[in-house]
């Protein structure tokens, strides 16, 4: 910066003794004009010169006019005004580098927040089965609902309260045999991904319903049976979530309904 005002310093003594010159061959010039013979005076209004038309240096007053003539090129400007462009530039380019900055700062802040929100699960590939919330088998395609459980479940009447508070659906799924299944052959009916080790309860329907909430659940599944046997079956899907399947037999087939509740 010190080199630059130097040079600024050193461009405005070579401008100020380049003007000095110039006036000075003005002067010469005006004396070495051959003077008219002497006449009568003229009144002082009349005989004042008008005001010089010659061209002016650029950014120097004309004399009388209170005009300037057009700014300076850069290499013909006065200290005070190159000092303030050299200022000017330092700045613009000042706020050039913090604006490169702030750029390379608002992409690292987006880096960053694309690796808070990136999902590990999809990272480390699918899940699988063994963590994976199972979702059960309940119908057959093309099953037919007895009109008992279809009508209430298709219109959600029924609903098991817990914190999730969800509506009964209809079971029907084919049975090989007579009877109700035991809990491993109940986790293969409804396609358990891990059967063998399933955490399947077989309950009577007075202990799952000991205060008759669900009378209506139970008596029409035991019109679909045509008054047989009706079961509970409780199905562990997490550490808070359970399936209650309350089911029975009909015509080769387990018919009923089931609820997921949120026991926390």
């Amino acid at each position: 910066m010190g080199a630059f005002l130097s040079a600024i310093a050193t461009r405005s003594k070579f401008l100020q003794r380049r003007r000095q010159k110039k006036r000075a061959d003005l002067t010469a010039h005006d004396n070495q004009k051959p003077r008219a013979p002497s006449s009568p005076r003229p009144n002082q209004s009349q005989s004042r010169r008008p005001p010089d038309s010659s061209p002016a240096p650029a950014g120097y007053a004309l004399p009388g006019t209170g005009t300037d003539r057009a700014g300076p090129e850069l290499g013909q400007q006065e200290p005070a005004e190159l000092e303030a462009i050299a200022v000017g530039t330092s700045r613009a380019e000042g706020d050039h580098r913090a604006g490169s900055t702030k750029m390379a700062s608002d992409e690292d802040y987006m880096s960053f927040l694309d690796q808070a929100n990136r999902d590990p699960a999809a990272e480390t590939g699918p899940t699988t089965s063994s963590s994976a919330k199972p979702q059960f088998k309940a119908t057959d395609a093309g099953a037919e609902i007895p009109r008992e459980l279809k009508v209430p479940t298709d219109k959600e009447e029924w609903i098991y309260v817990s914190d999730a508070d969800e509506p009964f659906v209809a079971v029907s799924l084919k049975l090989h045999g007579a009877k109700l299944p035991d809990e491993e052959t109940f986790a293969k009916l409804i396609e358990h991904p891990e059967a063998s080790a399933a955490d399947v309860a077989i309950l009577d329907v007075a202990d799952w319903d000991p205060r008759g909430q669900y009378k209506d659940v139970v008596d029409a599944t035991r019109r679909a049976c045509k008054g047989g046997d009706v079961r509970v079956y409780k199905v562990a899907r997490g550490r808070v979530e359970v399936e209650y399947w309350v089911v029975g037999v009909e015509g080769g087939r387990l018919v009923g309904v089931k609820a997921l509740a949120v026991e926390s």
